[in-house]
């Protein structure tokens, strides 16, 4: 006998969270109180392991639990032991989820429990399938066959597009915390324990975050106070004064698009869901390819220009080019010790485009991102990021 389930109302089931993982278990603690700042890092520790093994389903969380206690004395206690520091990665990994929910949450989803707990359900079961699962090495599109492989529903269809650049910002930051290698070609695999310190060394690292990254910039759902906001912005901030960009742009079917850097004094930017050019303390610089009139439709996409906000004042789009057909464009961007001289650089082919320095030096970090009002977009970028600190001016 079959019994049809709406898979939407179910993924509205109450989402359990690390935060109430943590809670629950600690409602069994009877010296939680007493419990040392140390220990109670590992017993956190100990908490994102058992969310990993039960896969997030409270009954089997619990069971885990009473499988592992030790009875004496009319006691019951557990064993805490942290093998090879595993414990520490599946904490990172579940803080990397942790950043990306925040992300999520800032959008304003039209549904928003429903998607919010979908997403972040594909992401943890994804994260299973690489810390657990894989064999050998895997890409993005192993991920997402996984979660089709499941029964096909509409909310699925409509979130595809941004479960797809989720996945790739996850990737990104297993490969900055060095749990994962990018092997090329969109390849992945899981560090192994015994990896030699030479091969270490030429991994990105969280820091410096030297290496050459692919990554896609895909329009992401609005909020519902700003429906023009479909940005969506690479998921680490960099210091200006210590990275080197080189990015290439490859905008895929995508005639319409902005892309480029937002500065701000502290590695906090506002959030998603506020005016994107309000705050008068974050500074702006970026590509924009084509004109959007009033009534909302977009033309010119043969049209490049340089726009800035924020930079001792705000001016209107620099014309670069009016004969651009859709190619890549290559942005290079670098700056000196105290950030007094960011050196701007746009070309396309052969072609130099634009060349232009600003002054930044009283902002400390730069985020990447790319948008495009009211209207989808695809860009596909290689990014090398180079530490300064390896560098002479």
């Amino acid at each position: 006998m079959k019994v049809q389930i709406d898979y939407t109302l179910l993924s509205q089931f109450p989402f359990i969270s690390r935060k109430e993982f943590r809670i629950l278990f600690n409602k069994f603690l009877l010296d939680e109180k007493v419990i040392s700042a140390e220990r109670k890092k590992s017993v956190n520790h100990y908490i994102d392991f058992l969310i990993f093994e039960s896969k997030r389903e409270p009954q089997k969380f619990i069971n885990l639990i009473k499988q592992n206690l030790i009875r004496q004395n009319n006691e019951s206690f557990l064993e805490i032991n942290n093998p090879g520091n595993a414990f520490e990665n599946l904490s990172q990994v579940l803080d990397l989820i942790d950043i990306i929910e925040v992300e999520i949450n800032s959008y304003g989803l039209t549904n928003g429990e429903a998607q919010h707990n979908y997403l972040l359900t594909q992401l943890f079961n994804a994260s299973c399938y690489i810390i657990s699962d894989a064999k050998g090495d895997f890409s993005t599109n192993d991920l997402i066959q996984q979660e089709e492989n499941t029964i096909k529903n509409n909310l699925q269809e409509q979130m595809k597009p941004f479960l797809n650049s989720y996945l790739e910002k996850l990737l990104l930051g297993l490969v900055q915390e060095k749990i994962i290698v990018h092997s090329g070609e969109n390849r992945y695999y899981l560090r192994e324990k015994n990896l030699r310190n030479d091969e270490l060394s030429n991994l990105p690292h969280k820091n410096t975050a030297d290496g050459l990254f692919q990554f896609t910039f895909i329009n992401k759902p609005p909020p519902v106070n700003n429906p023009e906001r479909n940005d969506d912005y690479w998921p680490q901030t960099f210091a200006i004064n210590k990275h080197n960009f080189e990015i290439t742009i490859k905008p895929i079917n995508t005639p319409y698009w902005r892309f480029g850097f937002r500065y701000s004094k502290t590695d906090t930017f506002p959030p998603i869901n506020e005016a994107r050019h309000n705050n008068e303390s974050i500074v702006d610089i970026h590509i924009c390819v084509g004109d959007m009139r009033s009534n909302r439709k977009w033309h010119n996409a043969n049209r490049v220009y340089l726009q800035s906000y924020n930079v001792l004042h705000r001016h209107n789009p620099r014309l670069i080019e009016d004969n651009y057909k859709g190619e890549d464009i290559i942005l290079t961007v670098k700056s000196n010790s105290n950030s007094s001289q960011v050196y701007f650089e746009l070309r396309s082919n052969v072609k130099i485009l634009y060349q232009n320095e600003f002054n930044l030096n009283s902002y400390n970090f730069c985020l990447l991102g790319a948008w495009s009002d009211f209207n989808n977009y695809t860009l596909s970028t290689n990014i090398k990021v180079v530490n300064r600190l390896h560098k002479v001016d």
